[in-house]
């Protein structure tokens, strides 16, 4: 089995890859283009029970969080809110999983979205995730936590 997740992670990177290849001074379509590759795999590899979307995320008070890279959430059960095109707004209470994701980490950007993640205390039993393309060791990940 670990030999097919590296096989998966040299494919994930692969892609990084190709699409830095075409797009090489700008980082918000390298970002959004890194944030679609996570997304395939995971509509990919997760069960057709959830679906895998970016947008938002509504609260019982009617507030509209900030855009999530990517949304996990429970699409047999709950249906968007709003919706255009790949972009979703869903409830609060469909939530699964909100990820982030990274080309690249550094201290600053890991407190940023730690700071980001806390902004999701109503979100009772959602998992936040971090996806980091190029990582660091885990001791500097250590780190950053620890200075966090």
């Amino acid at each position: 089995m670990s030999e097919y997740f590296g096989l998966v992670s040299q494919e994930l990177l692969i892609k990084l890859a190709q699409v830095k290849s075409y797009i090489k001074k700008h980082n918000p379509t390298i970002g959004v283009l890194t944030e679609a590759v996570v997304r395939e795999f995971l509509k990919n590899h997760l069960p057709k029970i959830v679906s895998v979307e970016q947008g938002f995320i509504q609260n019982q008070q009617g507030e509209i969080s900030k855009q999530c890279d990517i949304l996990i959430y429970d699409s047999q059960s709950y249906a968007p809110l709003y919706r255009i095109d790949d972009i979703v707004i869903v409830p609060a209470e469909s939530v699964i999983a909100v990820i982030e994701v990274k080309t690249t980490i550094t201290k600053k950007i890991f407190h940023d979205v730690n700071d980001y993640f806390k902004s999701f205390t109503y979100l009772e039993n959602a998992k936040t995730y971090l996806f980091i393309f190029n990582s660091k060791y885990i001791s500097t990940i250590g780190d950053y936590l620890h200075s966090y």
